[in-house]
């Protein structure tokens, strides 16, 4: 049997190969991107990540918990808005990026996405302690006709009132979310 002479030496040893191996697994995953390409494809991945620990728990397959939403919610305002919109500066198109040249084409709307998620997110956070609309106190804003949240949750009409978001359950604004994502990824993101 072999003796570790130095188990502290070793431990760094191996942390240092796991997080080379880790950049490199990232690396591939991206194609080689580098630069701001890779900083945008990292932010996407970290975007669609905590979409999907989201998307279980509003499907009521995992335990719902409001911390694990705010603190999702902040993390997706984080990088969305202008946090976004800066990862794509004029022309950043080259190497593995996914990106379409309609996004510097339409640049108003491509932030308005940008900018909506960030507001929803944002409704998200301080909606977190309403739960699920079909048994969150915030269920009756979707039954009451004379609401602004059932036409926000049926067309999807932005809105920056930040009370009436507040007042929805977590659900419909997580669907307005994604909502947001797919429409500016069928817009804006090349087909694999």
């Amino acid at each position: 049997m072999y003796k570790l002479s130095n188990p502290m030496k070793f431990a760094a040893y191996a942390f240092a190969a796991l997080v080379t191996i880790g950049a490199a697994g990232g690396a591939i995953a991206h194609g080689g991107a580098t630069g701001i390409v890779k900083q945008r494809m990292d932010a996407m991945s970290n975007l669609a990540d905590t979409m999907k620990k989201l998307a279980g728990m509003m499907r009521g397959q995992v335990p719902y918990s409001p911390i694990v939403v705010r603190k999702s919610a902040k993390k997706i305002a984080g990088h969305s808005g202008d946090a976004l919109t800066r990862l794509f500066p004029e022309g950043s198109i080259k190497g593995p990026s996914e990106a379409r040249h309609a996004i510097w084409a339409d640049w108003d709307t491509f932030k308005r996405y940008s900018v909506q998620m960030e507001v929803l997110a944002n409704g998200l956070a301080s909606a977190a302690n309403n739960g699920l609309a079909a048994n969150s106190a915030a269920s009756g804003a979707l039954q009451d006709a004379n609401t602004e949240a059932p036409e926000i949750m049926r067309t999807g009409a932005m809105t920056h009132d930040a009370e009436k978001l507040a007042s929805m359950p977590a659900d419909g604004l997580f669907t307005l979310i994604a909502r947001t994502c797919s429409s500016c990824h069928e817009k804006f993101r090349l087909k694999k």
